[in-house]
């Protein structure tokens, strides 16, 4: 199935959530990256447009939700539609929704240490938004690996590479 093949490409990155609702004993699967996202579109525009389709509106998902830039896409393109903030949405095709976040804060020189030789860069947000900016830049299928380091401080850090 479409969905287990993409959970499998996309395990170790815990950014993507795969979510599942059920209306009229249809299931619709939909997949998403939360720091690309914005959330509030999703559960207040597309799910709830979901929640009020009747069951004639399953033949045409696409155009049945307004206002929003929607595609049929192919399997291979996924991972790059979701890293354009697009919502995935599952059911025998596969439809991509653009709801992409606001991500327009960059990175920063980095005022505070001496650096030799070297990026200037620093990251100033949340590890989230940090981790936005990083996708919005790299459009690739980077893998991002979440650790929690230290006895005391328990921070929040994310290894990330290409795939």
């Amino acid at each position: 199935m479409i969905i287990n093949k993409l959970k499998r490409r996309l395990k170790h990155s815990p950014d993507y959530k795969f979510r599942e609702i059920k209306i009229y004993n249809k299931k619709i699967h939909y997949v998403f990256n939360e720091v690309l996202t914005d959330s509030k579109v999703i559960n207040e525009v597309i799910l709830k447009y979901f929640y009020k389709m009747k069951r004639s509106d399953f033949n045409n998902i696409r155009n049945f939700i307004p206002n929003c830039n929607s595609e049929i896409i192919k399997f291979n393109q996924i991972v790059n539609y979701l890293n354009k903030g697009y919502l995935i949405v599952y059911y025998k095709k596969i439809y991509a929704f653009l709801v992409n976040s606001n991500l327009d804060r960059g990175v920063n020189l980095l005022n505070s240490e001496l650096s030799i030789g070297g990026s200037k860069d620093s990251f100033n947000e949340n590890i989230r938004i940090n981790l936005g900016l990083i996708r919005k830049r790299i459009k690739s299928n980077l893998v991002s690996l979440n650790y929690e380091i230290g006895k005391i401080s328990k921070t929040s850090i994310n290894l990330l590479y290409i795939d």
